[in-house]
């Protein structure tokens, strides 16, 4: 327990210090929907890159930024995104953020919080 509540109070200071806020909640229905459908489909894109890589023809992936659609908090954006196998968060500000993305297509996701 007693990790736990350094962990947090860290935690917590690396949030004021970053200036992180969880943001407005606008579109916070539709993508939480639309997140177990995304983790499914990037399973399988996730799956199929690592049977290609294997087979001599490595993914290499692409960069992408979601313009974030107004009153959609960025942090829990970041979290759900990044809860998926094919998108990795690597920055981003209140309006949008950068991803690092297997396919060229926007997830399902991607479209709920735009």
């Amino acid at each position: 327990m007693g990790v736990a509540v350094l962990a947090g109070v860290a935690a917590r200071a690396a949030r004021r210090a970053g200036g992180a806020r969880i943001g407005g909640g606008a579109r916070w229905a539709g993508a939480v929907v639309a997140w177990p459908g995304t983790l499914v489909t990037d399973t399988a894109r996730l799956v199929a890159a690592v049977v290609r890589t294997l087979r001599g023809r490595p993914v290499e992936g692409t960069f992408r930024t979601v313009r974030l659609a107004p009153g959609v908090g960025n942090a829990w954006a970041c979290v759900l995104l990044s809860a998926s196998p094919g998108a990795c968060v690597v920055g981003g500000d209140d309006r949008e953020v950068r991803t690092h993305v297997l396919v060229d297509e926007p997830s399902a996701l991607e479209r709920a919080l735009r």
